[in-house]
């Protein structure tokens, strides 16, 4: 069964959505970041343009509660 993906947040460059990314999947919520236009994002401001971070859509609630820190992950700092 294929899942459908949904926009959980855009950021302002690859490396931020990527932690959240690393985030979501050590509390079981697969993730998958894009990054924006990367022609364009490499041709304006090199390689740190913006990304979007995807989650499947039944992941969506989870998926910001754990970003909004409301998660009791032993990772916390």
């Amino acid at each position: 069964m294929e899942h459908k993906l949904v926009l959980l947040k855009n950021f302002s460059s690859e490396s931020e959505a990527e932690l959240a990314r690393g985030l979501l999947e050590a509390n079981g919520v697969k993730a998958m970041v894009q990054k924006g236009d990367a022609a364009a994002a490499e041709l304006f401001v090199g390689a740190a343009g913006e990304a979007n971070l995807y989650v499947e859509e039944h992941s969506l609630a989870r998926a910001r509660e754990i970003l909004n820190g409301s998660h009791s992950a032993g990772s916390e700092r």
